[in-house]
C-alpha cells in the first residue's frame, strides 16, 4: 500500500489555504462561480459552506493529489486529498483508506468532479483506525459486491453513488467503533443514489450517531434487490427535502431514537413479495412527517403495510397519501397499522385514490392497543379527508381494536365498496375502549356501516354530517356500550340513521339529542328495548320508520324504557 507523504510543513501550508480560502468565501460570493460544472451529472447546488469550500479545492488541486498509481492509497495524516483522474479499482478491499484515528483533524477528500469505478469498495477504514472524514463533487460506481462509503464519515456533499444491478450493494455505512470519536454527526447533501439495495445503513454501534440528509435522491428502479434505505442503530436522524422512488423492499427501518422528515417524497414503488410480510416503513422509533407525499405505490406481500409502526409515537402533519394499492396474500393490509400501544397524531393531511385489491381484507388505518390494556394505542386525527377509496369485501377505513381513536374536522367523501353483496366495507369498526367524531363528514359513500361499535365502547358522535350514503347504517352500536350522539345531521340515506342494538342484554346507555333524520328509506332511530336511552329534541322529516319500527332491518320492540321517549321529538 501506498500512503501520504506529507510532512507538518506542507499541513500547515494548507490550513493557511483553506484559511484563506474561507475568508475569500464570506467576502466574495462570486467564488461560487469557480465550481466545476457540469460534475458528474449532478449540478452542485450551494447550500452548504463545505460544498463551497470543495469547489474552490476543485479548481485549485489544494492538497495531496491520488492518482490510479497510488492505489490503495491510506490517509494516516489528516489534511487535504484531491483525485487528480478518474480511478479504476479491481479490488478487494477499498481504494482509499481513511486511518487516521482521531477526529481533531478532519480528513477532506475532494474527487474533483471524477468518478471512482470499483469492483471492491469505494472508500473504507481499517476497524480500530477509523478517522474522521468528508468527501465531495464526484461519483462512486460499484460493480460488484461491495460498499461505496463506509467509516466515520462527516460530510458527504454533491457525490452520485451508484450500485450494480443484480448485486447487493451498500451506499454509505458511517461505522464508529471509536470513543474518541463519539457524537460525531454525519451530513449527507446533495447527494443521488441509485441502484443501492441499501443506500444508507446506520449500523447499531458503540456510541450514539445524528444523521442529516439533505436535499438528496434515491432511486432503486433498476436494483433487483431493491434500493432501500435502512437505519438501524440509537440515533437521530433528519430527512429534508428528498425524493425516495422505485424501492422493492422495506424503504426504512428504524429501531433508534427519533425520525423527523420534512418535504420529502415517496414515490414509484412496486413491492412484490408473497412469501413475506413487508412493510414499506417499519418504524420501531418515535418519527414525525411534515409536508410529505406518498404516491404511485403498490405493495404485495402476505401482510402488506404501508407504515408499520410498534410501541412508539408517530405524527404526521400535512403529508398526502394517494394512488396506491394494497393487496395481501393471506393476511389483513393496511396503508398504516399502529401496534403496541402506538400514539398517532395526523393533522391536515389527504388521503386519496386508494385501491384494496384481492379477496383479502384491509384497511386504511389499523389501530391495535392489545398489548397493554391499561395502556392502549391512542389515535387523533384532524382535518384529515380520506376520498376516492376502493375496498373489497371485510375492508374498513378505520379499524379500532382496543385503542382510543378522535376524528375532529375529518371527512370520508367516495369511499366504496367494490364488492357485490356481503361481507361488505365499513368506514370505522371499533372494538373496545373509546371512539369520538367531531365535527366530521361521511358523504357520497357506499358502505355496509359507517360508524360502528363492539363490546361495550364509548361512543361521542357530535355535530357530525352522514349526507348521501347508500347502503348499511349510519351509526351502529352493535353490542352494547354508552353512546352520545348529539346536533348531527342524517340526511339523503338509503339504509338506517342510527341503529343500537343489544343482543346479549349488556349494559348500555345511548343519549340521543338534537339529531336531524332526513329523506332516510329505513329507520332513523332504532333501540333495543334493554338499552338505557334518553332521546328528545330530535326532527325525523321524510323517514320511512322515524323511531323503533318493527318492519325495519333490526327488529325492536316498540316499548320505550324511558320516560323521555321519542315523544318529545318531531316526527314527519
Amino acid at each position: 500500500m501506498n500512503s501520504a507523504s506529507t510532512t507538518w510543513l506542507d499541513l500547515l501550508k494548507g490550513q493557511v489555504k483553506v484559511g484563506l480560502l474561507m475568508l475569500l468565501l464570506f467576502a466574495n460570493t462570486h467564488l461560487l462561480g469557480m465550481a466545476c460544472v457540469p460534475c458528474v451529472g449532478v449540478p452542485p447546488p450551494p447550500v452548504s459552506i463545505w460544498t463551497l469550500v470543495a469547489d474552490l479545492y476543485a479548481t485549485s488541486c489544494i492538497g495531496t493529489l491520488i492518482s490510479n498509481s497510488q492505489l490503495p492509497f491510506v490517509i494516516t495524516v489528516p489534511g487535504i486529498y484531491t483525485l487528480c483522474e478518474d480511478l479504476h479499482w479491481p479490488g478487494p478491499g477499498p481504494a482509499i483508506f481513511v486511518d487516521t484515528s482521531t477526529s481533531l483533524a478532519p480528513t477532506l477528500i475532494n474527487m474533483a468532479c471524477h468518478r471512482l469505478t470499483s469492483t471492491g469498495d469505494g472508500i473504507g477504514t481499517t476497524p480500530g483506525f477509523e478517522g474522521v472524514y468528508s468527501v465531495f463533487n464526484g461519483t462512486i460506481e460499484l460493480l460488484g459486491l461491495g460498499t461505496a462509503i463506509q467509516g466515520i464519515v462527516q460530510n458527504v456533499d454533491n457525490v452520485q453513488l451508484i450500485g450494480a444491478a443484480g448485486f447487493s450493494t451498500g451506499g454509505i455505512v458511517p461505522i464508529n467503533t471509536l470513543s474518541a470519536n463519539a457524537g460525531v454527526t454525519t451530513r449527507i447533501r446533495n447527494c443521488d443514489f441509485r441502484q443501492l439495495s441499501l443506500a444508507i445503513d446506520l449500523l447499531a454501534g458503540a456510541f450514539d450517531q445524528t444523521l442529516e440528509i439533505d436535499n438528496c435522491t434515491f432511486d432503486g428502479t433498476q436494483s433487483t434487490v431493491g434500493g432501500s434505505f435502512m437505519i438501524l442503530g440509537t440515533s437521530n436522524v433528519t430527512i429534508r427535502d428528498c425524493i425516495f422512488s422505485g424501492a422493492r423492499g422495506t424503504l426504512l427501518s428504524s429501531t433508534f431514537n427519533h425520525l423527523a422528515i420534512y418535504n420529502t417524497v415517496f414515490q414509484e414503488v412496486g413491492i412484490n413479495d408473497a412469501a413475506n410480510a413487508v412493510s414499506y416503513f417499519n418504524l420501531n422509533s418515535n418519527t414525525e412527517l411534515h409536508d410529505c407525499a406518498f404516491s404511485n405505490i403498490e405493495v404485495f406481500s402476505t401482510v402488506s403495510n404501508l407504515i408499520n409502526t410498534n410501541n412508539v409515537i408517530i405524527s404526521l402533519y400535512n403529508t398526502t397519501f394517494q394512488s396506491i394499492n394494497l393487496d395481501s396474500f393471506s393476511g389483513t393490509s393496511a396503508m398504516i397499522r399502529a401496534f403496541n400501544n402506538s400514539l398517532l397524531n395526523m393533522q391536515n393531511c389527504n388521503i386519496c385514490n386508494i385501491f384494496i385489491n384481492g379477496a383479502n381484507p384491509a384497511t386504511i388505518l389499523n389501530i391495535l392497543g392489545q398489548a397493554n390494556p391499561f395502556h392502549p394505542s391512542e389515535v387523533e386525527l384532524y382535518d384529515t379527508v380520506f376520498q376516492n377509496l376502493t375496498l373489497t369485501q371485510n375492508s374498513t377505513v378505520i379499524n379500532i381494536f382496543d385503542a382510543s381513536v378522535s376524528l375532529h374536522r375529518c371527512t370520508m367523501d367516495a369511499v366504496n365498496n367494490n364488492t357485490v353483496g356481503p361481507p361488505g366495507v365499513n368506514g370505522i369498526l371499533a372494538f373496545g375502549t373509546n371512539l369520538s367524531v367531531e365535527d366530521s363528514c361521511f358523504t357520497n359513500c357506499i358502505m355496509d356501516s359507517y360508524i360502528v361499535t363492539v363490546t361495550g365502547i364509548n361512543l361521542i358522535v357530535d355535530n357530525s354530517k352522514f349526507l348521501s350514503l347508500t347502503n348499511g347504517t349510519a351509526v351502529f352500536m352493535a353490542l352494547g356500550g354508552t353512546g352520545v350522539i348529539r346536533s348531527n345531521i342524517f340526511e339523503s340515506i338509503t339504509g338506517n340513521g342510527l341503529l343500537v342494538h343489544n343482543p346479549t342484554a349488556l349494559a348500555a346507555n345511548v343519549s340521543i339529542v338534537s339529531n336531524i333524520f332526513n329523506n332516510i328509506t329505513g329507520t332513523g332511530v332504532d333501540i333495543d328495548v334493554s338499552v338505557t336511552q334518553s332521546v328528545f329534541n330530535n326532527i325525523a322529516t321524510d323517514v320511512v320508520i322515524p323511531y323503533n319500527g318493527v318492519t325495519g332491518p333490526i327488529i325492536s320492540s316498540l316499548a320505550v324504557t324511558t320516560t323521555t321517549g321519542f315523544y318529545t321529538n318531531i316526527a314527519n
